[in-house]
């Protein structure tokens, strides 16, 4: 048997036991559910153990037979959407087990409270595991408690006889306690890094698709525009000059997206209203058939976000495309108000629209439209105001009209 054959089967074995229902969703709640099956699926020989060698009032074998169907109903109900509901009947039943047992056997003297360790193990790391150290140092007082009330006050032992009893209890609660508060912040650390990566991920995306797509088309522009000039130097002299202006603006426009990154992926205390003016007024100078009017609520102006370094690009890429697509002269509008403490940019150009067959597109990666190699500016928005936790949309309206979201603060 190869090893990815042998790998499969116990694959398909760990699904088949303690594989979590499709219903639950996030990689930690799944975590939690494979595990409490499994640790449910090892608590049924253990219970069975203790029932055997802890001289169990009454009818053992009766005993046996009830315990493992119930734990066995507790490991189905872990396998549902219910888990949740499980893990909290288990650390109840888990924490009282121990005194179950005392009061259920024959002959057990306070010594014997040591055979009950065990499963004050087991409950102090269930609780914390499944829940957190808070509600294992309430076990921990529940189980000393009890461990004085029924030595103590049950069997008027005196208190010196159980005193290292309970020291055992405070120091496995101790250990594990700081156990799992280990494992926690390496498991937030272990987190924080996939997210971290994940949007590295992302970000590297974009900037193959930037480089793709806006230093592509610009590139072709200064081409086209060179070659233009070129003809035009013997025809007429002031048409080429002003192809050679715009094959300098180009350039620069292409440097510019260069220079951005290397930029700090985040930039605090930006100024929305003050980004956009800036990126209208460069628009305005690009493209010299477009003008743009950019207005804001006062509110507006006084509030700032974490911005992402991509984020001009957004305002570019709609003003170029307003440029190439509304018209011989487009009026552009750009209005900045604050609604749920959330940036709300609504940007409209005079032109014809949008068609029908292209709106419901406009933003996905996969669409015609973007494989005609228009409108993946879009997408690539898209994702850029996604990562500022915000929203783009199209409004229903016939114009073009885009309405942006980007909550104020911070960039995730």
């Amino acid at each position: 048997m190869s090893m990815r054959t042998r790998h499969s089967l116990l694959h398909k074995i760990y699904n088949i036991l303690v594989g979590p229902s499709p219903k639950i969703t996030g990689s930690r709640a799944r975590q939690l559910a494979s595990l409490l099956s499994a640790f449910l699926l090892a608590l049924i020989p253990f219970a069975a153990l203790t029932i055997l060698t802890g001289d169990i009032l009454g009818n053992v074998e009766l005993l046996l037979f009830a315990t493992s169907p119930v734990i066995f109903l507790f490991y189905l109900l872990s396998r549902t959407q219910y888990y949740r509901i499980t893990v909290a009947l288990v650390v109840l039943l888990i924490t009282l087990a121990p005194m179950a047992i005392w009061f259920s056997v024959t002959n057990w003297q306070p010594h014997d409270i040591a055979r009950l360790m065990p499963w004050v193990i087991v409950a102090l790391v269930v609780g914390a595991v499944f829940f957190d150290e808070r509600i294992a140092l309430i076990q921990s007082v529940v189980i000393s408690l009890a461990i004085i009330f029924i030595a103590v006050y049950s069997q008027s032992t005196p208190f010196y006889e159980i005193d290292s009893h309970l020291l055992t209890v405070v120091i496995l609660t101790v250990l594990v306690t700081v156990t799992s508060q280990t494992i926690n912040s390496y498991m937030i650390e272990t987190e924080n890094q996939s997210t971290e990566l994940e949007n590295q991920k992302r970000e590297l995306e974009i900037y193959t698709r930037l480089l793709r797509h806006d230093l592509s088309n610009d590139l072709q522009a200064i081409i086209n525009t060179v070659e233009l000039s070129k003809m035009l130097l013997s025809v007429n002299l002031e048409k080429a000059d002003e192809n050679l202006d715009h094959s300098l603006i180009f350039g620069l426009r292409m440097q510019k997206l260069l220079h951005v990154f290397r930029l700090p992926p985040e930039q605090p205390g930006v100024s929305l209203v003050e980004n956009l003016r800036n990126i209208a007024v460069e628009s305005e100078e690009t493209h010299g058939n477009l003008t743009i009017d950019v207005s804001w609520t006062e509110e507006a102006e006084r509030e700032s976000i974490t911005a992402g370094r991509l984020l001009p690009l957004v305002w570019t890429n709609i003003f170029r495309n307003a440029s190439q697509h509304a018209g011989e002269r487009p009026l552009v509008s750009v209005d900045i108000s604050i609604i749920d403490h959330q940036y709300q940019v609504v940007i409209k150009d005079d032109g014809s629209g949008i068609p029908a067959n292209v709106r419901e597109n406009l933003f996905r990666k996969d669409s015609d439209f973007e494989n005609q190699d228009k409108g993946i500016g879009l997408y690539l928005s898209r994702l850029i105001i996604e990562a500022h936790g915000g929203t783009i949309a199209l409004s229903e309206t016939p114009d073009t009209q885009f309405i942006i979201r980007i909550p104020t603060g911070s960039f995730r």
